[in-house]
């Protein structure tokens, strides 16, 4: 495989044609989000066919309890219909791993059609189920919602469409921004604050958010605000890309949760993508199942599900391979 050269403009735009090409494209997965991330050590690496790059993947070098290992986010960006390319894949990647020291490999791809029992045959590898915020882990499953005018609400359960009512009943007002000077940050960061402290998570710094809404192209960025006579209740960052709304950060108050701000913010950015001919918004991960009741992501799992009625897209799960133990083409 190569590693994507920054420096080549025509590089970089031979990237950006292969996802927009690929059926199994992620945001997770772009150059944006690869520029985003301050890890010291990151790489794109890619395999081309042609002259067209046939698939590649986002790569950061993290380090847990003292030991490094490669994780590739929601990817690689591959055909997985085609196995033995995601195959080749993890086989280019465990030469490298190996010839830097690192013990793991670990990938998230969006394989939501094979048995997680034969991936784990094919590649002699552990293939995570459990999956939790807290513990810096990605998500198995995702809410993707399926934009429709004619039939949006209806599509929702009864208690979300009353509690979007209410919210519009009880004055709460929305505010959809695509101007970054229009956001402000501050306001964003003391709900977030709330936000984590309630649902007992590490909060990222303030600079994260900063770094975030600088790195990523601006084109791709939306914000949503809900307040109550000018006090803002629910904040969210979001992004546009390709056919998708994608929410990726939301914040709320510990005020007035009866005023279900967050239920009219997320509708009306669903008016956005609608208005917008997008076709799809994006709830983002589920951390727990529906029998995990007394985990702390519960009730984030049953607001989403109440706008994804049509359930949620179920994922293989993360591929971690221990390089101690692994050898390739053995059984």
């Amino acid at each position: 495989m190569k590693t994507l050269n920054f420096n080549k403009v025509e590089d970089l735009k031979k990237y950006n044609d292969f996802l927009r090409r690929s059926h199994y494209y992620d945001f997770f997965q772009t150059i944006d989000w690869f520029l985003f991330k301050s890890v010291e050590e990151k790489y794109i690496f890619y395999k081309e066919d042609g002259g067209k790059i046939k698939f590649g993947g986002v790569i950061f070098v993290l380090e847990k309890a003292g030991t490094k290992y490669l994780y590739c986010p929601r990817g690689p960006v591959i055909n997985y219909n085609n196995l033995s390319e995601l195959k080749e894949f993890i086989g280019e990647l465990e030469i490298f791993a190996r010839k830097k020291g690192y013990r793991y490999l670990k990938l998230d791809p969006k394989i939501s059609t094979i048995k997680r029992e034969d991936l784990e045959k094919l590649f002699i590898c552990n293939i995570n189920e459990q999956y939790d915020t807290q513990k810096d882990s990605s998500c198995d499953a995702l809410l993707l919602l399926d934009v429709d005018a004619e039939t949006i609400l209806k599509r929702f359960k009864k208690k979300t469409r009353y509690n979007i009512k209410l919210a519009k009943e009880k004055g709460v007002k929305t505010d959809i921004y695509i101007d970054l000077n229009k956001i402000n940050l501050n306001e964003f960061y003391n709900l977030y604050l709330e936000t984590s402290a309630r649902h007992n998570f590490k909060p990222y710094p303030k600079e994260y958010f900063e770094n975030f809404i600088n790195k990523i192209d601006k084109d791709k960025l939306i914000f949503c605000k809900a307040s109550y006579k000018n006090e803002p209740l629910f904040i969210s960052i979001n992004i546009k890309y390709r056919e998708k709304i994608i929410s990726l950060y939301g914040a709320r108050s510990n005020k007035m949760s009866n005023l279900k701000a967050s239920y009219l913010a997320d509708y009306e950015m669903i008016n956005y993508a609608i208005n917008n001919n997008y076709k799809y918004y994006d709830f983002g991960g589920i951390y727990c199942k529906d029998n995990q009741v007394n985990h702390g992501d519960y009730g984030l799992l049953k607001y989403k599900q109440g706008f994804c009625t049509s359930g949620f897209t179920n994922y293989v799960g993360e591929i971690i391979i221990d390089l101690k133990n692994y050898k390739r083409g053995e059984k």
